[in-house]
């Protein structure tokens, strides 16, 4: 299952950048899923990474930022660092957040999803509505 998730992470990542980021959104999801039964936090973070890129898309920039302050106080916690490939991704989708909101809005949501619990930030990643 650590494989299939890993797997799903790409897959992910490959079809976001084929634009079709609901497709997306439903790899990362199950790469959660997996990792949740698992009880394995490994490549959690890219998930959660990959997952806040394909809702900045679908316009949910405010889940977004929380999963990405979420996956970096995890990288932080099991001490993963992002990779070279991850860290232009992730550059990027941290500028394009903050662009859509004021500094403030930014600050909160971020500071909310570094103090999320592992339960509330899998609960959030796996909900499906369009906020």
């Amino acid at each position: 299952k650590v494989i299939e998730s890993d797997a799903l992470d790409v897959l992910g990542r490959i079809t976001l950048a084929q634009g079709h980021p609901l497709e997306a959104r439903r790899h990362f999801q199950e790469g959660l899923i997996l990792q949740r039964e698992l009880k394995d936090t490994g490549i959690v973070p890219s998930l959660l990474e990959g997952l806040a890129n394909a809702l900045t898309s679908l316009s949910q920039p405010h889940d977004a930022l929380r999963l990405i302050g979420a996956a970096e106080t995890l990288r932080k916690k099991i001490n993963v660092a992002m990779t070279q490939v991850e860290r232009p991704e992730h550059d990027q989708l941290v500028s394009i957040l903050r662009e859509q909101m004021d500094e403030a809005a930014y600050q909160k949501l971020w500071n909310v999803g570094r103090a999320m619990t592992m339960k509330q930030v899998i609960d959030l990643a796996l909900k499906d509505n369009n906020d």
